[in-house]
């Protein structure tokens, strides 16, 4: 059977009442028969069903989320659709194998996806291109780690990199064993990271000119990752109810969704903040609701700043005229964050929720939750703790 003539039968099950128990309600058949008909069938057109490779879906899959621009919720939705496509199939004989099944569409943030590119390409396979699966040794690999002039942090990257390659290796069936399991190479940093006092806060937010100063402020005090503060624009912050809404991370200037799920939470915006924010709004030359707070005049507006240029060019000579003597850089902001907050006693789900991790323990995931007051009351105290030390000095 062709795979035109299967995506069909499979949309004549979901909606017809005298073939399946629970047929699917008519609102969703104009979505469904675009994903099926457009995207599915549109690819996989002449072929037949079963010879249809796993690896031919697997690209076709990563071609609409790069190339097409598809969000990766919206292909695993179409690759859940082409599963049940292939299980219809099975169930009523029309095929004998599911191609589908086992494969994942990638929910990699690009920031994660650049890093692994330049993983493979600068590190792994420069060295390991001519060796087989076989020939691969662990005793080799963690002497090869060794030699890399990188942290040890960037060098489990790589170790779990080449051990996810030989994963899916055996899940190709291509290998019976992966030896990276055996590799042994720690994560624990070199040095541990520096973090601003109050004063050196004050100080350098002194020597910073706009739009560097009210990042650098709002980085300083909502510990925002570097991609979701380039990556904001003027309508996710809400100035009535003194809140910013993470939508979407910028990394070498491509769009995506935030770091994880908890990423996507609000942030509490304390009034001093918005303060600031609304003074930059009023001034800047590209203040509607889709513009980039951070929008680059050289673009005319059309992309953010380039985070590392502007860091380069007026961070780093304010560093230094703030005569603070620390590696400092836009996630020394978050870095510092955590730490007055801790520093301050707050509460660590308190502390968790504001930095938008993942989890702290899994105890404190399922069992408590900290409110929007809880959360704003403690940004509002370190804003005051910071602009009272620095209303002093002045």
């Amino acid at each position: 059977m062709r795979f035109p003539e299967l995506a069909e039968y499979y949309l004549k099950v979901e909606f017809d009442p005298e073939v399946t128990a629970s047929p699917k309600s008519a609102n969703t058949k104009p979505i469904l028969e675009h994903y099926v008909r457009d995207i599915l069938i549109a690819k996989w057109g002449n072929q037949i069903a079963e010879d249809i490779e796993p690896l031919e879906i697997q690209k076709r899959f990563n071609a609409l989320h790069n190339k097409e621009q598809y969000g990766w919720t919206t292909v695993s939705k179409i690759r859940g659709i082409m599963n049940r496509i292939f299980k219809i199939g099975i169930i009523y004989k029309k095929v004998t194998k599911n191609p589908v099944e086992g494969l994942a569409t990638s929910t990699k943030t690009y920031s994660t996806q650049y890093a692994y590119d330049i993983y493979l390409k600068k590190w792994v396979l420069p060295h390991w291109r001519s060796y087989r699966l076989s020939e691969v040794k662990a005793v080799d690999v963690e002497a090869w780690l060794k030699t890399l002039p990188l942290a040890r942090g960037s060098r489990a990257k790589i170790r779990n990199l080449m051990s996810a390659l030989f994963s899916h290796a055996i899940r190709w069936e291509w290998t019976e064993r992966n030896p990276i399991k055996s590799v042994r190479q720690s994560a624990k940093r070199m040095r541990t990271p520096d973090v601003l006092t109050p004063d050196e806060i004050m100080a350098l937010l002194k020597n910073l000119p706009e739009p560097l100063r009210t990042a650098a402020e709002l980085d300083a005090f909502t510990g925002l990752r570097r991609g979701e503060l380039i990556g904001l624009q003027w309508e996710d912050v809400d100035f009535e109810n003194l809140v910013i809404h993470v939508r979407r991370s910028v990394v070498m200037m491509v769009q995506g969704a935030p770091k994880t799920e908890a990423s996507a939470k609000d942030v509490p915006l304390d009034a001093a903040l918005a303060e600031s924010l609304l003074k930059l709004r009023l001034a800047a030359p590209y203040n509607r609701k889709t513009d980039w707070v951070f929008a680059s005049p050289t673009m005319k507006g059309k992309q953010p700043l380039w985070p590392e240029t502007l860091w380069r060019r007026y961070g780093r000579p304010a560093v230094k005229a703030a005569n603070i003597q620390k590696r400092v850089g836009f996630h020394t902001f978050r870095h510092t964050y955590t730490t007055l907050l801790t520093q301050n006693n707050e509460e660590v789900k308190v502390v968790q929720e504001l930095l938008r991790h993942a989890n702290s323990r899994v105890t404190l995931d399922l069992y408590a939750q900290a409110g929007m007051p809880n959360k704003r009351l403690a940004q509002s105290k370190l804003v005051r703790m910071v602009l009272n030390k620095g209303e002093a000095l002045a």
